[in-house]
């Protein structure tokens, strides 16, 4: 059950690779060895100026928007609300002369399986807003006793990416050689919402995580209709292609519904297991507000 109540929650996680077996191509990157150099995060507010129009005239999420999802395990004779999770679009500021957006994720264990095995995830990071490149990232994990505290920053600059990863109160430093640009695994979603996803049949991008990177795709199914926590949505149905091994190895695949508006919100994220079906349901939107009106 333990196992259960973790995947649930943490399905975005699950999306992305981490637990995860690629079925597409994986590369090691080389390490550099450079030594305890600690990630930075050089962020600037607006100071001043306006967001160039073209960067952001045709995303369908704004700063501010919330995400919240109830994560569900269903089976034939059962239904099991095992947490909740969150989607937090932050606000847009500058790293390195480049816009960027923040957001954050959150997964948190039900309270009724807190005394048995506690889970407080957040993630928060910043990607380009004009082209979904990753810039920073960290970690928080709780999970029952382990702990992990992981930073990552993406210098392009120099070609490597620099992490700080205390994972159990281990402390160890990494760096990595990159070659090229690279989205991080927690915003996915974000890079899935803003193609046109009426036109697109497959959408492909390359994630970086614990130096590997993994060349990815996606394929869009076409429109369904959906119900979503006594509610009826028209979505886009697209099927990520990645496999999840062990006890919960897949059946099926990984399959979201964003709806077939200008929003194209996340409102059903489900995969078939071995027993039963996971499922994130979108409980609540809020939309959040305008790029130029808004600053970190």
């Amino acid at each position: 059950m333990k196992h259960f109540i973790f995947y649930s929650i943490y399905f975005l996680a699950i999306l992305t690779i981490y637990s995860t077996q690629s079925l597409s191509k994986q590369e090691s990157l080389d390490p550099l060895n450079l030594g305890e150099i600690e990630p930075q995060l050089e962020l600037k507010d607006h100071q001043g100026k306006v967001i160039p129009s073209h960067l952001y005239q045709d995303l369908p999420y704004l700063p501010g928007e919330k995400i919240r999802f109830q994560a569900i395990h269903k089976t034939a004779i059962s239904r099991i609300s095992a947490g909740k999770c969150a989607i937090l679009t932050q606000n847009v500021a500058r790293i390195n002369n480049r816009w960027v957006l923040g957001f954050r994720l959150e997964a948190y264990s039900a309270k009724w399986y807190e005394w048995a095995f506690l889970i407080r995830d957040t993630v928060e990071g910043f990607f380009d807003l004009e082209n979904n490149r990753a810039l920073y990232l960290h970690v928080d994990k709780q999970e029952g006793s382990y702990t992990q505290k992981k930073t990552a920053q993406f210098d392009y600059h120099h070609n490597r990416v620099i992490v700080k990863d205390i994972t159990k109160g281990k402390l160890t430093f990494e760096q990595f050689k990159i070659d090229k640009e690279v989205i991080d695994p927690f915003s996915i979603l974000y890079l899935i919402r803003r193609r046109p996803l009426e036109h697109v049949k497959e959408i492909r991008y390359t994630v970086y995580t614990s130096g590997k990177i993994y060349h990815f795709h996606a394929k869009v199914l076409g429109k369904e209709k959906v119900d979503v926590q006594d509610k009826s949505f028209e979505t886009f149905k697209v099927k990520m292609l990645t496999k999840v091994s062990g006890a919960l190895e897949q059946k099926g695949d990984i399959l979201i519904y964003f709806t077939a508006d200008q929003n194209k919100i996340p409102v059903l994220v489900e995969a078939d297991v071995k027993i039963g079906v996971f499922a994130l349901e979108m409980t609540s939107w809020e939309p959040g507000t305008d790029y130029n009106s808004i600053s970190r």
